[in-house]
């Protein structure tokens, strides 16, 4: 679930104002965002930029009016319902802003109360500090007083709001009809002011993303995507919680399922919380369509944020493990389309019959190739992916797969994830880390991953294949539990064989992992119990792979549940949000073991259930099979590694 910050307008019915002290109010002149300044005027008098200069734990100087400003501003964001009360910060009475903690000198505590006093001018209401008055006062420092560039102060990191409710706690005293002229006019400055930076910025950072916001202000002209495809007012809007933002996109994708123009021009005006409000909608209404929409269209340049998930595994369709064969491979296909390869391969099996399978090949944005391998009788339906393009041994295993004697069910392979960006030499290893957050950009390998997630709601099970630097092969996953700690794991389909079912305990060295974020650290208790369904087919495929190349594999438990470290992995979306096993195998990156994986792909999908001709097993042993470049090209499974 994703939780979000209320929007609010700070701005009262009388309004806002800004003393005739002389602080503020006249315009910079556009400047390129940077983080240089101009030579600086003559300090203040009262508030020098030495005043409030402290240290950090590392010794390193800190600017203590940035800190103190952006404590300010945590306590405002966490109660919204009202401005800070200058009486308790002075007293100290304020659980986020305490002065005796950010200053350890009593001259500088003194000096940071005389701050405070100054900055609850900045409106009409001295007796508080609102977010009006924290942001204004960036200005105010780091522009009129000291000759900095204010604008990239204020839209930096420091701050922790959405740049869009920054410039809307700024933007609000020009839509409260009662505000004086000796707030608005410097305002208009203000954000005239912003504007001009911003439409400097490159179209990539987060400050053009503000653009369309800022000439609303400006020019008080309520968006025609408002008034026509929402039937509201911007203005009003703004004002609302998330909530009734929601419900408000809710009415609109109900009555009429956006085109490319119309969201394209509503999310310029939406933070990236407001965006993923209305994205959510649409996913709810059609998952397909808004798919489509979204690969097409290119969102703004919000900031980033690591945490920020769009909740896709609530709205992508999740096929039910019981579902029949026949209407899940309908569903399956209607996704992939319409394939640019299709091969019919006829084998012979070790008991003479004929083997007949449909190779069919896809290709996706990013290059990426996808490949079905279907027979012609039911069974399991299981995805074999490999989200790292710079890993090598993953790449190799569909030169064996291709030639894969499937008698029952429908295998799905991704061997090189976003193609595009692994052979233009971008980061593919980021992509493991974006499911359930897809939509949160347009990064070519977000649309990737949006992609194979609507697979993986289509499928039964999943298949990971990597490499790990320096470390034994080895089997690992998730260990799914709930709030109180206890196993809570997958749904296994009908089609897993009674011996993987029946798998009560762990046979194999089993280590478990603590996790990092959560520190959460499952009672060694659960590796007594039985196994979840994903380390029953684990269990099965290691003794399995044990004969097939010799040796003994590990296994690797992870701790998962929400607050975890891997939540926004690919066994992760599996595991905990479809309710659906998915087991990785981990190569060793230095050495070639492209058989390997082969190998133990095959001991795995013989864990999932699938019929498949022994024969095959004398194919996995040669260690470089005829490779088909027109089907896959990949690389080679022996000697050295092209890009």
């Amino acid at each position: 679930m994703v939780f979000f910050l209320p929007v609010i307008v700070i701005a009262g019915a009388a309004g806002l104002s800004l003393l005739a002290s002389g602080c503020g109010g006249r315009p910079t002149p556009p400047r390129t965002p940077s983080t240089g300044g101009g030579t600086p005027p003559p300090l203040p008098p009262g508030f020098p930029k030495s005043a409030l200069e402290t240290t950090g734990a590392d010794g390193s100087a800190v600017d203590g009016y940035q800190a103190l400003l952006t404590a300010l501003e945590r306590s405002a964001l966490g109660s919204p319902s009202r401005p800070l009360s200058l009486d308790a910060l002075l007293k100290g009475k304020d659980p986020e802003v305490k002065l005796a903690s950010l200053f350890k000198d009593s001259r500088q505590v003194q000096k940071a109360e005389e701050f405070l006093e100054h900055l609850a001018t900045h409106d009409e209401k001295p007796d508080d500090v609102s977010l009006y008055d924290i942001y204004f006062e960036t200005k105010h420092l780091y522009g009129d007083e000291w000759g900095e560039d204010w604008q990239a102060k204020l839209l930096g990191k420091g701050f922790q709001a959405p740049l869009q409710r920054r410039v809307r706690a700024l933007g609000a005293p020009l839509l409260a009809p009662s505000s004086p002229a000796t707030l608005t006019t410097p305002a208009r400055d203000l954000l005239q002011s912003l504007a001009d930076y911003a439409k400097l910025a490159p179209p990539s950072r987060p400050e053009a993303a503000l653009v369309a916001g800022l000439d609303f202000y400006l020019s008080t002209q309520e968006p025609k995507v408002f008034t026509d495809y929402l039937k509201g007012s911007y203005a009003d809007f703004v004002g609302m919680d998330g909530a009734a933002q929601s419900e408000l996109f809710r009415k609109a994708v109900d009555a009429a399922f956006p085109d490319y123009d119309t969201a394209d021009k509503l999310l310029r005006y939406l933070s990236r919380e407001e965006g993923m409000r209305f994205i959510r909608e649409c996913l709810r209404k059609d998952p397909a369509a808004a798919l489509k929409l979204f690969e097409g269209l290119r969102l703004p340049p919000w900031e980033a944020d690591p945490d920020a998930v769009s909740g896709e595994s609530e709205f992508f369709p999740n096929l039910p493990q019981d579902l029949s064969y026949a209407k899940r491979q309908k569903k399956i296909d209607a996704f992939l389309g319409e394939p640019e390869l299709t091969l019919k391969r006829k084998y012979t099996g070790a008991d003479g019959k004929k083997i007949r399978t449909t190779v069919q090949k896809y290709r996706w944005v990013g290059d990426t190739e996808v490949f079905s391998v279907e027979s012609e009788k039911p069974g399991p339906t299981t995805l074999v992916f490999a989200p790292h393009y710079h890993e090598q041994n993953p790449r190799k295993v569909f030169h064996w797969m291709k030639d894969l004697p499937l008698k029952s069910g429908r295998v799905i392979f991704i061997p090189e994830a976003n193609r595009a960006m692994g052979r233009a030499d971008g980061a593919t290893v980021p992509m493991n880390s974006l499911f359930n957050k897809a939509f949160t950009d347009d990064r070519v390998d977000y649309l990737v991953v949006r992609r194979t997630e609507y697979l993986m709601g289509l499928v039964d099970g999943m298949i990971g294949l990597h490499d790990w630097s320096r470390h034994q092969p080895f089997f690992i996953s998730d260990l799914v539990l709930d709030a109180e700690g206890k196993s809570a794991g997958p749904v296994a389909s009908p089609w897993l064989p009674k011996k993987v079912t029946e798998v009560a305990k762990f046979s194999h060295d089993a280590e478990l992992e603590s996790d990092s974020r959560s520190k959460t650290k499952a009672d060694a208790s659960l590796l007594d119990e039985k196994p979840q369904a994903q380390w029953q087919v684990a269990e099965y495929a290691a003794t399995k792979l044990a004969t097939l190349s010799g040796g003994s594999f590990s296994f690797t438990l992870t701790p998962l549940d929400p607050k975890a470290r891997r939540i926004d992995q690919a066994t992760a979306y599996m595991n905990y949000f479809l309710k659906k096993p998915a087991m990785t195998f981990e190569g060793t990156a230095e050495e070639e073991q492209g058989q390997l994986l082969a190998r133990a792909t095959y001991a795995m999908l013989l864990g999932f259930g699938h019929s498949i001709d022994t024969k095959f097993e004398k194919n996995l042993e040669d260690p470089d099979p005829k490779r088909e470049p027109e089907l896959y090209e990949g690389v080679p499974t022996r000697g050295s590694v092209a890009k």
